[in-house]
């Protein structure tokens, strides 16, 4: 099933990027790419209307995923974000889902599977 809607890549490791880039805009996705939380959210300040979901990682250099997060829900208070982490401690995923997150997907992850959580999270109801 082809996609209309823009996601926002947020990871400092260029090649999970890349990678998750080239196969959600495989599946019809519009994709942003940024390389760290400052660059995400002057992208997201930008293009928030345009922008329907944000993969972000966690641990990234300049500014971490809950920095970033905590900057875009007060340019827009219902963004959707998926937090991607490569280390997670007991209680923490619920931590972040009860902060606002849509979901947190374990690093490494198939990329597969996280084009099934956007097309869960995104489909119309």
């Amino acid at each position: 099933m082809d996609s209309k809607e823009t996601l926002l890549l947020v990871d400092d490791e260029d090649l999970i990027r890349q990678l998750a880039r080239d196969i959600l805009q495989g599946k019809g996705y519009t994709v942003f790419e940024a390389s760290h939380g400052k660059e995400a959210l002057d992208i997201f300040a930008e293009k928030k209307d345009e922008i329907d979901l944000i993969v972000m990682d966690l641990m990234m250099p300049i500014m971490d995923g809950r920095k970033t997060f905590a900057g875009m829900k007060q340019i827009k208070s219902d963004v959707k974000v998926i937090f991607a982490t490569g280390f997670i401690e007991d209680g923490e995923s619920e931590e972040m889902i009860a902060g606002g997150a849509i979901a947190v997907i374990e690093k490494p992850y198939r990329v597969e599977k996280l084009a099934d959580i956007i097309r869960s999270i995104l489909a119309p109801a």
